[in-house]
């Protein structure tokens, strides 16, 4: 049985897979049979892969490591990162010390996965987004759909999330306090109302970068209620994120389209009236 990979870093990785495949013999033998059902080393300008082979190519448990420092532990197809596996982020840069564990499809996360940031206590990625794990859904490598946000101070966020950086959710501070709204950036960004765990009365309205810029009531189908993230949802054009040309859209544009959502027929008095509130 070999080790498909032992790494010592900053903290111990332990050794990851084995195989039973036989060795794949000499570098000569790859390039002029190929390595196929065999585990074997290759190493070209500083990328280094050590795992299983089929057909020439990097296929079944392995381990890529890149110039950079990057390693990759896991599932290979078609030469490529493909099914479950561990990326650490071991470059010198903000996201030293984080660690992705899930399905990647084509080297990028794809599917549900564990994103932890600080995994390498003082790393850079502690100094950069603090210490947290999101357990959710990926899609090209970006946060997409359903997933929490659990923070070590013991804040939390759990929403739906839009290409990567943008979300809809709820936020519940240590402390007790709530925010439910939309976020870009991790920042209040959108529609959202925040409640305090103190009693101080709510803040409803638009957010910009944190901070209520304008305070206004939710719309009066979800009037005397709490507001919901499915409220919020209904009000959020679907394509606002996913189309960057849908962002630079006129506030009035953008009104027109969420009273529509909300039932209200064009032309009518309480349509005109909703636009005006909303385009404000």
């Amino acid at each position: 049985m070999r080790a498909i990979l032992s790494l010592s870093l900053l903290l111990t990785v332990p050794v990851y897979g084995q195989s039973a495949l036989p060795p794949c013999g000499s570098d000569i033998a790859r390039v002029l049979l190929g390595w196929n059902e065999c585990f074997g080393t290759y190493e070209k300008d500083g990328h280094k892969y050590t795992g299983e082979w089929k057909k020439n190519t990097y296929s079944g448990q392995g381990g890529y490591s890149f110039p950079n420092g990057n390693v990759y532990v896991g599932s290979f197809e078609d030469g490529k990162a493909n099914g479950y596996g561990t990326f650490h982020y071991l470059a010198d840069n903000q996201y030293r010390g984080m660690t992705h564990s899930g399905w990647f499809l084509d080297w990028k996360a794809h599917g549900e996965g564990t994103l932890t940031s600080c995994a390498v206590p003082k790393s850079a990625s502690c100094a950069s987004f603090g210490a947290y794990t999101f357990v959710g859904n990926f899609k090209d490598g970006k946060r997409q759909g359903r997933g929490t946000t659990t923070f070590v101070n013991g804040d939390k966020f759990e929403g739906d999330f839009f290409d990567g950086n943008s979300a809809v959710g709820t936020f519940t501070a240590a402390n007790g306090d709530k925010f439910i709204g939309e976020l870009q950036d991790d920042k209040r960004r959108g529609y959202g109302i925040a409640t305090f765990a103190d009693g101080r009365p709510a803040q409803e309205g638009r957010w910009w970068d944190g901070k209520l810029v304008r305070e206004m009531r939710i719309p009066d189908r979800i009037a005397g209620r709490p507001t919901t993230e499915s409220d919020l949802n209904s009000l959020r054009p679907k394509d606002i994120v996913s189309q960057p040309a849908a962002a630079a859209r006129s506030n009035l544009d953008l009104a027109r389209e969420k009273c529509g959502v909300l039932g209200l027929k064009a032309g009518t008095e309480k349509f005109g009236e909703c636009v005006l509130r909303l385009s404000k």
